[in-house]
């Protein structure tokens, strides 16, 4: 590979002032050959995070009135440069190698999608840091094979900008997993998503109390019934979840207590932890089926008739 394309990484950021500096150093060492920008969308924060961003030489920092994680990020996109957008988030530390990684398995198929990278925690990471990954990184680690998937996060992933222009950017309606969303369309739109296990980065998730780790396990909920129902049946989970509301709430003590069993099952080879941290976990997965109770009249309001009708005909 002789050419190595322009890149750009899109950090946008609410609150961060307290993770940006480490994740911004390790971007600034990374080893990647082409030339790279490096862009932090400041989404309206209320603490230093906009000074700690124009701390750093050579980083073009936007600030902007909180819109949401998928509006900073098309703005970025918008505002800056490169051929290959790549993505992650204010509290997390990429390997100096990670966007060699995900470029490399970009460049190596003319259908290639989104690329996504894997995520581990820091070794001293809390009870509710652990949780929060074993509940939803559990495919997504070093020791995961590379290949195919329908599925990527923001926390660490790339694609091409034609591509990203092509499916129409962000779906600013979502204020989470949007980028599952991103992912759905891509795949729809024909091209193949890919998981590279080698472009790691260290996500420090924020979670440092029950309260926290519990609003976080609703929200989720909340924000990801939304990108079900709107790819429903796409995503292979998705023929779980009915349209009313009404059997949501009458179905969600029977989804946590599943729930919580599939993540067990899936986590225990290779973190034991997870068992004796079970009952938590069947804690965070009922507050997140009721946060899907919530996403799912959220949903309702938020999308036109045109989502709605292909969601209704996903179930029929």
């Amino acid at each position: 590979m002789s050419h190595w394309p322009s890149a750009v990484v899109i950090v946008p950021v609410l609150n961060g002032e307290q993770t940006l500096s480490a994740c911004l150093q390790a971007l600034q060492t990374q080893t990647y050959p082409g030339a790279v920008q490096l862009v932090v969308i400041n989404d309206g924060s209320t603490d230093r995070t906009s000074e700690v961003a124009r701390s750093f030489s050579g980083v073009m920092v936007i600030d902007q009135k909180n819109q949401g994680r998928a509006a900073a990020r098309n703005r970025g996109i918008l505002e800056s440069a490169g051929d290959v957008l790549a993505f992650t988030d204010a509290d997390c530390i990429p390997n100096p190698d990670w966007l060699n990684m995900l470029v490399r398995r970009l460049r190596e198929h003319k259908r290639r999608g989104i690329v996504g990278g894997a995520v581990v925690i820091p070794p001293g990471a809390n009870i509710w840091q652990r949780l929060d990954h074993q509940a939803w990184a559990h495919s997504t680690g070093p020791d995961s094979p590379a290949g195919p998937t329908l599925f990527a996060s923001t926390a660490s992933m790339c694609l091409w900008r034609e591509v990203f222009t092509v499916v129409g950017g962000f779906d600013f309606r979502l204020r989470g997993s949007e980028d599952s969303d991103l992912a759905f369309r891509v795949h729809c739109a024909g091209y193949e998503n890919f998981f590279e296990p080698a472009a790691v980065i260290e996500h420090c998730h924020p979670r440092t109390t029950l309260a926290s780790f519990l609003r976080q396990r609703y929200n989720y909920g909340k924000w990801t019934i939304q990108t079900v129902l709107k790819h429903k049946p796409l995503p292979p989970y998705s023929r779980l979840f009915p349209n009313s509301r009404i059997l949501l709430a009458l179905l969600w003590p029977a989804y946590a207590v599943l729930a919580t069993g599939f993540t067990v099952l899936r986590a225990w080879r290779g973190d034991r932890s997870v068992i004796w941290l079970s009952p938590l976990h069947w804690l965070g997965r009922t507050v997140e089926y009721l946060g899907t109770i919530a996403g799912c009249g959220e949903y309702q309001r938020k999308f036109g008739p045109t989502d709605r009708a292909r969601h209704e005909q996903g179930t029929a």
